[in-house]
């Protein structure tokens, strides 16, 4: 087993051809629960329609004990989580990559809406995926219930506002404050008053940091500050001080 949801777990499995996928299941327990199943249908239509390196890949829809099963590539890189608070050299290109990913999304229409560390993984290669579509979903439209990440999700999102690019954007400055700070902006579950208030600790980056990363931190602060009104309401911006720091370690 690599992960365990409420729903669903993923799992390391091998096919007939001796090549080694994940394959996404629902759980045991929940095998009744007819929203398991067809989570997994949904998902793997999102992904279906997808193309990109910074995405992952599905493989199919297959029958698994008599129910759905989505087969995608098995990534072995890790996820982001060891790498918070790292030095960035360690993460601007897994970072640039997943914002990357999200300006393919948007540039669809589509929202991921729970963009996390742990939902960014690695290949073999070391290029970063972004995976978990199970609340992706078009901009405006019928989102599913539940299921969000309250650390990385924005206010309007915990209100109940339709998707939005924004809910990316905003969970993008989160990961990204995560990865320069090393912790999270506004905690684990914050209530609807931290969020509206901003983040209590600004970052503080170390002596020496390279220039790029000072505007960085600056974009992510602006983001996530809901006092602001001159916030990105777009990736690009991220993606190019992200750029800019990459060339700068080259």
């Amino acid at each position: 087993m690599l992960a365990r949801g409420k729903l669903c777990e993923v799992w390391r499995a091998t096919v007939d051809t001796g090549a080694i996928v994940a394959l996404k299941i629902p759980r045991r327990d929940q095998r009744r629960h007819p929203g398991a199943a067809a989570l997994i249908r949904r998902e793997f239509r999102v992904l279906e329609s997808l193309s990109h390196v910074n995405v992952l890949k599905t493989l199919g829809l297959i029958d698994f004990d008599g129910m759905p099963a989505l087969m995608t590539e098995y990534l072995d890189g890790g996820d982001l989580v060891p790498l918070l608070g790292t030095d960035p050299r360690h993460w601007a290109t897994g970072a640039r990559d997943i914002a990357l990913a999200l300006v393919y999304l948007h540039e669809r229409d589509l929202v991921h809406r729970d963009l996390k560390a742990r939902n960014v993984l690695y290949g073999a290669s070391g290029e970063a995926r972004l995976v978990d579509f199970a609340l992706a979903t078009v901009v405006d439209g019928k989102a599913p219930q539940g299921g969000l990440t309250p650390a990385y999700a924005r206010l309007a999102q915990r209100q109940g506002a339709p998707p939005a690019a924004a809910d990316d954007v905003h969970a993008l400055a989160v990961l990204l404050y995560e990865l320069l700070a090393g912790r999270l902006p506004f905690g684990v579950n914050p209530s609807l008053e931290t969020l509206q208030s901003g983040p209590s600790k600004l970052i503080v980056l170390r002596d020496g940091a390279a220039p790029g990363l000072q505007t960085l931190a600056d974009l992510v602060e602006e983001t996530l500050n809901s006092e602001r009104r001159s916030a990105p309401g777009n990736v690009r911006p991220f993606l190019d001080v992200l750029e800019s720091i990459i060339s700068d370690y080259e």
